[in-house]
């Protein structure tokens, strides 16, 4: 039953402008598309407290190209691991 109300609270987030490819797009090399997944949770009390107003959204850079796609992000750490052993190093400069 919790589970199900901190959906529905969800789903009860302002929604984000977005812009969508169509099938009649075209994708022909050199076009760079953005694809960004996101979830926003609302400061609400059917939100579990640690969750509350936070926001999560992972993007990816992709290049159209003859072949295979090139995602210019793919070198970029998500899991939580990589980004802590990251954060305070001189790799970000």
């Amino acid at each position: 039953m919790q589970r199900e109300r901190s959906l529905t609270a969800a789903r009860r987030a302002a929604p984000c402008a977005t812009w969508q490819v169509t099938l009649d797009t075209p994708m022909e090399p050199g076009v760079v598309l953005t694809i960004e997944p996101g979830l926003y949770l609302p400061d609400s009390e059917d939100i579990p407290k640690g969750l509350r107003g936070i926001g999560i959204r992972l993007e990816d850079d992709v290049a159209v190209r003859d072949g295979d796609p090139w995602v210019l992000s793919g070198d970029v750490p998500l899991r939580p691991e990589e980004v802590e052993a990251l954060v305070g190093t001189q790799a970000l400069q």
